[in-house]
């Protein structure tokens, strides 16, 4: 069995901890991160700042990432992009797009001898993926009140973001207390989004071809308060679904979300393919905003059946959020995914 002790990942920071297991491809050191924090926008050391954290944080499934805001004017205008980037390589390493295995699938380091039976055989050795057993399970950007509209109007729906609001990260302590208390709301939300009911999809409502769209606040408003988070999201399924709704093509198919008096958002199967790919991973956004759902691991291929009441033109443009490609006024039907691209 061959351990590496000096393995890091993405953004030269040594991860803490490790599971070490023997698999089909050989032995390998994963390591096991319940929830990501990505410390934003603020100055000074922060490598110092992160050493301190993982020591608080030595018990717990807790990982930490951080970059450092430059003083330098010019260089700001591409900070919130090279945060994205450094969260990729983390969870992706240096060219992946994927993982190995979905969600429901086991991991075929915890099936030995079985897995070829278990269709769980490791496919990291001959593909270009990234370790499922690796991948965080939330996702939580801690940011300063500088940068908080910008990294809000990118992560907005990617992401769990919170406020902190500290010139830098010097007092280590204060940090801890913070994020001690944010820890519960965090697990509810956690909680929450893990046992999401399918009649209940507020959460995955766009956000640019829909909330901003119609000014429908739910990514703002629910993460203002993450105490609140469940709370909003049920409210805005209330206020916005409407159960009358019938498909004009699938009469049987009824149940829809009001983007306004004419066009509805309408839940519709999973697709084998998500359209992610090299394009997605450079945008750097979209890989982040298609694979987390408000800080949670999810699997793309969801999208939303837009269409009108009377299943005429939508007279609407939408836009793809990653090719820019909008769709014709004279569409009668568009898809668009939860993550804003137009399927």
């Amino acid at each position: 069995m061959h351990f590496h002790p000096n393995w890091r990942a993405a953004g030269s920071y040594p991860q803490r901890s490790f599971a070490i297991f023997v698999n089909s491809v050989g032995a390998s050191a994963v390591r096991r991160v319940r929830t990501l924090f990505v410390l934003v926008g603020y100055r000074g050391d922060v490598n110092r700042a992160l050493s301190q954290l993982r020591r608080k944080f030595a018990d717990k499934e807790y990982d930490f990432l951080a970059q450092t805001y430059p003083e330098i004017w010019t260089k700001r205008q591409n900070y919130i992009k090279a945060i994205g980037d450094r969260v990729i390589k983390y969870i992706f390493g240096e060219t992946a797009t994927n993982f190995c295995r979905s969600q429901h699938l086991p991991c075929a380091a915890d099936n030995a001898g079985e897995t070829r039976r278990n269709n769980t055989l490791c496919k990291l050795s001959h593909q270009n993926l990234a370790c499922h057993r690796a991948r965080p399970g939330m996702l939580v950007f801690v940011v300063h009140p500088a940068v908080f509209e910008q990294t809000f109007q990118r992560f907005g729906r990617a992401a769990l973001l919170v406020n902190y609001d500290a010139a830098s990260l010097d007092d280590v302590g204060s940090l801890v207390s913070f994020i001690h208390s944010k820890s519960p709301h965090i697990e509810s939300v956690r909680i929450f989004l893990a046992n999401l009911r399918n009649s209940v999809l507020a959460p995955r409502i766009p956000k640019r071809n829909f909330q901003d769209a119609v000014n429908q606040c739910i990514a703002r408003d629910a993460q203002s308060d993450l105490g609140c988070f469940a709370e909003v999201m049920n409210s805005y399924h209330v206020t916005l679904y409407d159960s009358s709704f019938q498909n004009p093509r699938r009469k049987e198919t009824r149940g829809a979300y009001v983007f306004d008096d004419r066009i509805r958002f309408q839940r519709d199967r999973l697709h084998r393919t998500a359209q992610i790919g090299n394009e997605s991973r450079r945008d750097v956004f979209h890989l982040i905003n298609a694979f987390h759902l408000y800080g949670f691991a999810v699997e793309p291929g969801f999208h939303f059946d837009v269409m009108s009441v009377g299943g005429d033109r939508l007279n609407r443009i939408f836009q793809d959020i990653l090719t820019g490609q909008s769709s014709s006024p004279g569409d009668k039907h568009v898809n668009v995914s939860p993550c804003d691209r137009l399927l």
